[in-house]
């Protein structure tokens, strides 16, 4: 199973074993856009900024995608603004199949 998640969640959480094979292209807008198509069965970021990630939130969510804190806590658009999300994230397509 394809995750997207980039090499800032392996320096915070060195001592975390995450699902998944690591795939990163190193262009958030292609991670998100390949977990709406379900290429990748998730993708947990942190530390990007709503302008990064909004137009792939949007799209995902039309599709039924759940995006959520890693933790299980929800995640506020509205919280957000211009600081980073600085607790790990995830997007996780309907119909994947896919936990955390």
């Amino acid at each position: 199973e394809l995750v997207s998640y980039s090499d800032y969640l392996l320096r915070d959480f060195p001592n975390v074993r995450f699902p998944g094979r690591m795939r990163c292209s190193g262009a958030f807008v292609i991670d998100g856009m390949f977990v709406a198509r379900q290429r990748y069965r998730a993708l947990i970021g942190i530390r990007e900024r709503l302008y990064d990630v909004a137009a792939c939130m949007v799209v995902n969510l039309e599709l039924g995608a759940e995006i959520r804190y890693a933790d299980g806590s929800a995640l506020s658009v509205a919280d957000l603004k211009n600081t980073q999300i600085l607790k790990p994230w995830v997007i996780l397509p309907a119909g994947a199949g896919f936990r955390m």
